[in-house]
């Protein structure tokens, strides 16, 4: 699903959320291998500018913050429709305090 909404993103504009939630996503990735000693940062082309991308973006790891205000944003980002209600779902399967900036473009919504 979040391949999903990180190419919606994209088609609309949003490029900083697509890439946020795809360093994100490949973060998670690393973080996964790390935990199962498998990963090895100079497999390859590929794996050396992601491995890059993740120590200048997460160099202490994903934190918390950092997760929730990824995927609030991406959430926010997106139009509305089914995919933004799956990804309103998953945020509440997950218990994610709403952000700052997420509160803030809901304060700034014009009422219909």
């Amino acid at each position: 699903m979040l391949d999903e909404v990180e190419d919606v993103l994209r088609s609309t504009g949003k490029k900083h959320q697509a890439d946020d939630l795809l360093k994100l996503q490949q973060a998670a990735g690393i973080e996964i291998e790390i935990n199962f000693s498998v990963y090895d940062p100079a497999a390859g082309h590929k794996t050396a500018e992601i491995d890059k991308v993740y120590k200048e973006t997460f160099e202490d790891g994903i934190t918390p913050e950092q997760f929730n205000i990824i995927l609030q944003n991406a959430h926010t980002s997106l139009p509305e429709g089914s995919l933004k209600a799956k990804m309103g779902d998953l945020l509440n399967k997950l218990h994610l305090p709403e952000t700052q900036s997420a509160k803030a473009k809901k304060q700034n919504k014009p009422k219909v």
